[in-house]
């Protein structure tokens, strides 16, 4: 699920289809808890714990996309944008203090 440096800029489209991934990580997730809980054993945890890591590995990297692209893409997009929409003005989005959060 994460993007190496050479792939970047990635989009909105993407973060939202990895929505799905981390619904089903978290499923399987779940299910394992939920087995663990029925039947403890040394395999059912074992299980759970890595499941329990997919899941988090999966949320970490849909996170540090959704904020590679509130962050940095899409300040750079509404830059790029302004410039072609008022290319007579100064128009500086970084600047700006919503920006500046």
């Amino acid at each position: 699920m994460e993007k190496s440096e050479e792939e970047w800029p990635l989009t909105l489209t993407e973060i939202v289809l990895c929505l799905p991934i981390v619904e089903q990580s978290y499923e399987l997730y779940d299910e394992a808890y939920q087995q663990h809980l029925n039947a403890p054993n040394t395999l059912t945890l074992a299980a759970y714990l890595e499941l329990h890591n997919n899941y988090v590995q999966d949320v970490h990297a849909t996170n540090a996309m959704a904020d590679q692209y509130h962050n940095v893409i899409l300040p750079q997009l509404i830059q790029v944008s302004c410039h072609f929409l008022f290319p007579s003005s100064a128009v500086d989005v970084r600047s700006s203090s919503s920006f500046n959060r």
